[in-house]
């Protein structure tokens, strides 16, 4: 019986999402406490952030790189290894760190960075995201491919695409999906993530990586540039293309149903990794 641990990414942030697990658990507490030295604003926002203050990339990134790596250590004490792990889009990074690639502190300098340049960057370039839910990734790509400024950003399930791009765009996209019997839904983001409106941020990210070491993984980490695993020579460009590329989601679970995990353990703040399994393997 094999088991992937899943860390959750940006979206799932919610207020006071962290102090009954603090409080309950000596191994998150021990992440807490160590993020707490570097940056107590961080922590506090975790225990007593609301939702509008977390909903900023540039808050919410970092206090889920927290609570997400607090959850895995939390699981860890009354579980194995888990044979493969897998992050959505933020999620790759404490990923890393479980990993044994970087430490919490170097973890969380490399996400503070990250949310900054693409806080930054939507600022710059305004966009948004929608998910378009109930038709084929095939008829959201060639919806997609029909208007200017807009691409797929996600691929959560075979019926649940995420596109990004022009407000403007995802309106006309929007037209277009109804009459195929689809439902799109508007993102409460600040920008259109996982998109070439983050080639910028994706740059300076890569520079940025340029100066930062990262040692072996101990467990085999999927990419969610092209679902594939990670090799170490790869992880510095693949975490800058990230940013800017499609989260490939639904075909990395599919691979690790091939490959025999039967059992998933999503970390985070919320259970939309775990919700959507069901709509991927079936």
């Amino acid at each position: 019986m094999k088991t992937a641990l899943l860390f959750a990414g940006q979206g799932t942030q919610i207020g006071s999402m962290a102090i009954e697990l603090y409080q309950s658990s000596s191994a998150a507490k021990t992440v807490f406490d160590r993020v707490k030295e570097i940056e107590p604003s961080i922590v506090e926002l975790c225990f007593c952030g609301d939702q509008v203050e977390l909903s900023k990339t540039k808050n919410a990134q970092p206090t889920l790189y927290v609570v997400a790596l607090a959850h895995a250590y939390d699981w860890m004490e009354c579980n194995n290894m888990p044979d493969f792990v897998a992050g959505f889009s933020l999620g790759e990074i404490p990923a890393l760190v479980f990993c044994g690639a970087l430490s919490i502190e170097n973890g969380l300098n490399l996400v503070i960075h990250r949310a900054k340049l693409m806080h930054e960057c939507a600022e710059n370039r305004e966009g948004g995201m929608a998910a378009v839910i109930g038709l084929s990734s095939c008829q959201v790509q060639q919806i997609v491919s029909e208007v200017d400024s807009l691409w797929c950003a996600n691929f959560n399930s075979p019926l649940q695409t995420v596109i990004a791009g022009d407000n403007a765009s995802i309106d006309k996209a929007k037209e277009r999906v109804f009459e195929l019997k689809g439902k799109l839904i508007k993102l409460n983001v600040s920008g259109a993530f996982h998109t070439p409106f983050m080639q910028e941020a994706a740059d300076k990210f890569l520079l940025y990586l340029n100066d930062v070491k990262f040692e072996k993984l101990h467990t085999p980490l999927y990419s969610n540039v092209d679902a594939k695993l990670y090799s170490q020579k790869q992880i510095k460009q693949r975490l800058a293309k990230q940013i800017m590329s499609p989260v490939k989601w639904s075909e990395i679970i599919v691979d690790l149903n091939k490959k025999g995990v039967t059992q998933y353990k999503e970390v985070g703040a919320g259970s939309v990794l775990t919700g959507l399994l069901s709509k991927i393997l079936v």
